[in-house]
């Protein structure tokens, strides 16, 4: 809940296009919450330690993002518009079911090995598909951090606008397409150097995994153009 508050305060600033704010932000709530983790693992609080851990940065993340807004935007106001309300949701909701279908598939193949297979088989798949993790959450960032020069872009320059797409594309391809054939390639020592000899097996899954990678870094673009356009269905 109080992660919330902060995610939202953290769109006011992308929208005013003020990423490098968000970004500080985001690697001090980072390092704060590991700091507190391992505050909390080393005084041997347990789960809960950790879990209030958690609770303890997102809370400061989520007062520090509305402290900047109020100073640097303009006082907030809690008010209730149910005409805005209305339009916000109704806009809304082909976004969250897009992102929603997006999430599950993450993790969707996860829970099917958990029903179908064995523990073993879930660590292997799952030690491979981390790895991969790292690239897609680095271009889904950069699709968020997009979004708001798009959205401005779409009101004053269609030119400018696919100009952006474009090259935006070609850097994503350009990153993602040696990343993917890479991590199909060495597989092998790449599996030894992360887990060691016992996730050997997971080499064939990272080979098939990382030569699929790169199609789904690029799609990360869609959502922002898409939303920039007013084109949310599609």
């Amino acid at each position: 809940f109080s992660m919330l508050q902060g995610l939202g305060y953290g769109a006011a600033i992308r929208a005013m296009e003020d990423m490098g704010i968000t970004a500080i932000a985001s690697v001090v709530h980072k390092v704060f919450l590991l700091l507190l983790v391992w505050l909390a693992i080393t005084t041997e609080q347990g789960l809960l330690g950790i879990a209030v851990a958690h609770l303890i940065a997102n809370l400061c993340y989520s007062v520090v993002l509305s402290y900047i807004v109020n100073i640097k935007y303009g006082r907030i106001f809690y008010t209730v518009n149910w005409q805005l309300w209305k339009f916000i949701i109704t806009d809304s909701i082909p976004l969250g079911l897009s992102i929603l279908l997006r999430k599950l598939t993450v993790h969707l193949d996860t829970f099917f090995l958990i029903l179908l297979s064995t523990v073993a088989a879930v660590g292997i798949y799952s030690s491979a598909y981390r790895t991969l993790q790292m690239v897609e959450v680095a271009a889904v960032a950069l699709s968020g951090v997009l979004f708001p020069v798009m959205s401005r872009l779409a009101k004053e320059s269609h030119k400018s606008l696919v100009e952006l797409f474009n090259q935006s594309f070609f850097i994503l391809m350009t990153l993602s397409l040696p990343l993917s054939i890479w991590f199909s390639l060495a597989s092998e020592n790449l599996i030894l150097i992360f887990y060691g000899e016992e996730y050997a097996d997971a080499k064939n899954v990272l080979a098939v995994l990382g030569a699929a990678l790169f199609l789904p870094v690029l799609a990360s673009l869609n959502h922002p153009l898409f939303t920039a356009i007013n084109k949310q269905k599609l």
